[in-house]
């Protein structure tokens, strides 16, 4: 059947239903226990939180799964057979049962299409969704304003068809998008995962205790009574699943209890809707972290979109329209509905948040709303039109960056590292609209632990950061102690440079001296594409998170390492501040005036050149492992002495022929002529450098010394230099700085002046690159600059999130969200000291 067909069909059941109020079952608690075949009017009337007077909805995204359908093909198949066998009871069959006839109630050609009832589900959750938002928006449809999205399914086509018309009062002009088939990572994630379907679907050790169900103490009460009501011993836990299946359809499809629905008492209905919520629970949810991490790429698509609004946009409105796989992992990415405890099959008396009947019947769904609020943007979460505090946020309109950080884990996630894909190409879905995609940054979809201290180690996570990766910074309960170093931030008790060298981190706290918080650490690393360390060597293998405790559970783990002097060597384990290292690694060696000791510039250099390097080893390494078939993880090995070692130019290979020792110049470089700093009338200094031929004979000619254009080689200007030298500096003393400025400028020869941080500030070129950003600091009253970090890519620039954190603002958000963990477990933690977080 083609979907022509299939929409014009579907139209002609609108008018049809749009006249008939279809009376609902009158036990009603009944309806709420059919797990995932719930029909969508059995959940409460929706409560509401108005939004602040100066508010309106701007944007509109949805996730709506199809509405009630016809059995499938199997299922029918199931509820013949049983039916088949209960009429072979004779006396014992049901009296209802001898006129019933499953071919009548579920033809085999409308099998998993949307029923009548289910297209007046989805028409009206259209009507409704309009007249609560869709006032406030275009109401016809066009491209620009709104998208209309469905799986490849016949069931979602004829939903968005129902819905476009609850919304628009008409379908004639709606434009609808769909995936191919197997390549839908958005809509059908579940379907493109070979990870998942191998680890999860068809592993039955993953969904352990829904298997263990049907042998379980209740289960085989309800197979008793189910047989003692029917007078046959004969039957099967299949036969009772399949009148369970038929009492769900019989509710959700014709609205009725009188047929299937009376062979159960409450007891066995709430039974077996456990026996169904546990395999969506480990199946679709909260059971297996696979079976929700899928989701990623769908809720980052959410994400973009609300964020490409708020940035400009003109989509008012985007419906996805899918199933209860795409609902349920959706909304356990989200965190609703978690509860403190997995479900077992033995515990069906504990209390559960988790319900599929609550969080996927048919027609649920879920939205977003972005509300324009003056001069910021907020977000409601609605799931099956109730509104919700967002999970982990506990607000109802929360700010949209508070949201995008929120979630931003999953909003780097990369489908294609966690899944090995069905299919070659990346998601191709017809006429997306590019205003709502964002622009991705290199490093999106790489998590990076960083468990460095002062600058080398932290210098590298702030360059991978940067450019996108997430990055995990542990600090003990006392913090990184660059936090206490240079200037101090009076207002907020912490170094300026911290809001700089701790940007776009997460700061989590945890004591590295219990074997709790080292499992911990363990944890995060196992599940990280990338670690970073700078303690002496042998201090991370002392508290067993060497590497090689990592070579068999995270074998694809870059392992990261900054040290003073390597890990290797006699001297491996000495300690190694920059200071030293620049000294032991020659670079201090040729700094300075030489009747004068060795100079170090005002900046830990070895610090930031050796995090420089780390971060370049890693992106080499992660390229490695791409083109690594089994993509193996290995160590990055750096030096600080080592870092500086690496910018001694002709150092040694001068040495090596000659023995040559450079020495220390002052303000020239040895064996370059003419570069050097000269003074300027108004007392400031200027450097030139003109040591190619070409320039050189148009710097004299300038200075009006053309006889010292007879030198015409580099070599011969090394033997005269202070001749040189003189003669620039009498030129230079007789201009002021900007004179001498504006005429090598219009002379094309390379000049600048000295600045300082005070002239970098007012300069237009670093203005004009960006070299500022500026960041709004808690207690401040205006934003405070930092520097923007290079190079500059044209198209995926880094950029600035979030200014460094307060201590341990991330840790709840990181043992939750990231390893999972429970309320009840982390708050245990905080008490025992282990971790700490500063908004406790």
């Amino acid at each position: 059947m083609t979907l022509g067909v299939i929409i014009t069909a579907t139209s002609c059941l609108l008018g049809f239903i749009m006249g008939i109020r279809r009376v609902p079952v009158n036990n009603f608690e009944l309806t709420k226990r059919l797990a995932t075949k719930t029909p969508y009017y059995s959940q409460a009337e929706p409560f509401e939180i108005e939004p602040p007077s100066y508010c309106e909805p701007s944007q509109i995204n949805m996730v709506v799964r199809h509405g009630t359908r016809y059995p499938t093909a199997k299922v029918i198949k199931k509820i013949a057979k049983t039916t088949q066998k209960l009429k072979a009871l004779g006396e014992s069959m049901p009296a209802w049962l001898e006129d019933w006839n499953v071919e009548e109630h579920y033809p085999i050609d409308l099998e998993a299409q949307l029923a009548p009832t289910g297209v007046e589900e989805l028409v009206g959750l259209g009507d409704r969704i309009r007249q609560k938002y869709g006032l406030h928006f275009d109401l016809e449809f066009n491209l620009e304003a709104y998208t209309f999205e469905h799986t490849y399914k016949i069931r979602t086509a004829q939903s968005a068809k129902a819905f476009a018309h609850g919304y628009f009062n008409n379908d004639e002009n709606v434009q609808y998008q769909v995936a191919e088939r197997g390549q839908d990572i958005q809509l059908r994630f579940f379907d493109n995962c070979m990870k998942f379907t191998d680890s999860v679907d068809n592993n039955e050790t993953a969904w352990k205790e829904y298997a263990d169900f049907p042998s379980s103490l209740s289960m085989q009460e309800n197979l008793i009574q189910f047989q003692t009501t029917l007078n046959s011993p004969s039957l099967t836990v299949k036969d009772l699943d399949a009148a369970y299946e038929a009492c769900a359809f019989d509710v959700a499809v014709h609205h009725t209890t009188d047929h299937w629905c009376t062979l159960f008492s409450s007891e066995v209905l709430e039974s077996m809707e456990y026996f169904k919520d546990l395999k969506s629970y480990y199946k679709k949810s909260y059971g297996n972290a696979l079976s929700y991490e899928i989701a990623a790429p769908l809720l980052e698509s959410i994400l973009t979109g609300l964020q490409a609004r708020a940035l400009g946009s003109k989509k008012q409105g985007h419906f996805r329209f899918a199933h209860a796989e795409t609902i349920l992992p959706l909304s356990s990415l989200l965190g609703y509905k978690k509860g403190d405890r997995p479900l077992q099959a033995s515990a069906i008396q504990q209390q559960r948040l988790f319900k599929g009947a609550e969080v996927s019947p048919f027609g649920a769904n879920i939205g977003l709303i972005l509300y324009t609020c003056q001069d910021k943007f907020l977000v409601q979460l609605i799931v099956n039109e109730k509104q919700h505090p967002i999970p982990g946020l506990d607000c109802i309109y929360c700010p949209l960056d508070d949201v995008l950080l929120h979630y931003e884990q999953w909003t780097i996630h990369s489908f294609e590292q966690l899944c090995q894909l069905t299919f070659q190409s990346s998601l191709s879905l017809t006429m997306v609209s590019t205003s709502s995609v964002a622009r991705k940054l290199p490093l999106d979809g790489l998590r990076v632990i960083e468990c460095g201290h002062l600058i080398a180690g932290p210098f590298a996570g702030m360059i991978l950061a940067y450019f996108g990766a997430e990055v995990i910074k542990i600090e003990p309960r006392t913090g990184d102690q660059v936090r206490d170093m240079r200037l101090i931030d009076k207002e907020n008790r912490t170094s300026l440079w911290w809001y700089s060298l701790g940007r776009n981190k997460h700061s989590v706290c945890i004591d590295l001296n219990t074997a709790e918080g080292r499992s911990i650490v363990k944890q995060l690393v196992n599940k990280s594409d990338v670690f970073i360390e700078n303690f002496r060597p042998g201090k991370m293998e002392a508290w067993n998170l060497g590497p090689k405790e990592f070579e068999n559970t995270n074998p694809e783990l870059i392992y990261t390492r900054v040290s003073g002097y390597g890990q290797t060597g006699p001297y491996k384990g000495k300690p190694g501040f920059a200071s030293v290292c620049e000294a032991f690694g020659g670079f201090r060696y040729v700094n300075g005036f030489p009747d004068r000791p060795s100079a170090r510039p005002n900046l830990s250099l070895g610090d930031t050149m050796a995090g420089l390097h780390a971060a370049l080893g890693v992106t080499m390494a992660l390229v490695g492992k791409e083109r690594s078939p089994a993509r193996q993880g290995q160590v990055v090995d750096v030096a600080i002495y080592e870092s500086m070692f690496n910018v001694l130019e002709a150092i040694v290979p001068e040495y090596s022929y000659n023995g040559t020792i450079r020495e220390c110049s002052g303000s020239t470089i040895t064996g370059i002529v003419p570069s050097n700093t000269y003074p300027t009338k108004d007392k400031k200094q200027v450097v030139i450098g003109a040591n190619m031929d070409g320039l050189y004979a148009k710097l004299m000619d300038l200075i009006g010394a053309p006889h010292l254009k007879v030198h015409k080689t580099n070599v011969e200007r090394v033997e005269y230099v202070a001749d040189i030298d003189e003669a620039i500096g009498k030129w230079t003393s007789t201009l002021t700085l900007n004179e001498v400025l504006a005429k090598l400028d219009e002379a094309k020869v390379p000049v600048g002046p000295i600045n300082s941080i005070a002239e970098m500030t007012q300069d237009p070129h670093y203005a004009a690159r960006n070299m500022f950003e500026s960041v709004e600091i808690p207690g401040h009253s205006k934003p405070l600059q930092i520097p923007s970090v290079t190079p500059k890519l044209s198209g995926t620039p880094g950029q600035t999130k979030w200014p460094g954190k307060p201590l341990g603002a991330d840790t709840k958000w990181c043992l939750s969200s990231v390893l999972g963990m429970s309320q009840t477990d982390i708050e245990k933690l905080l008490r025992d000291e282990i971790v700490f977080d500063s908004r406790s």
